[in-house]
């Protein structure tokens, strides 16, 4: 597991929701790549991205950093 992103959110953790909204930030970049892939499908593109976003914040905010798996 990368130790500079548990120490990362650990401080994100930290700052509360303000922090993870800053975290959840630096990750959407790979909330588009995974909108771009998805060409076949009944949603919009917009519709994806804010689901995608959506499910980014959920899995920050329940991400456990002690159980050794990268984020």
């Amino acid at each position: 597991m990368n130790a500079d992103f548990s120490s990362v959110l650990f401080q994100a953790r930290q700052e509360g929701k303000a922090g993870l909204q800053r975290l959840a930030e630096e990750h959407l970049p790979l909330v588009g790549a995974m909108v771009r892939r998805m060409p076949a499908s009944p949603w919009t593109k917009e519709e994806l991205y804010q689901q995608g976003v959506v499910g980014l914040m959920k899995a920050l905010s329940r991400f456990d950093s002690t159980k050794g798996t990268a984020f």
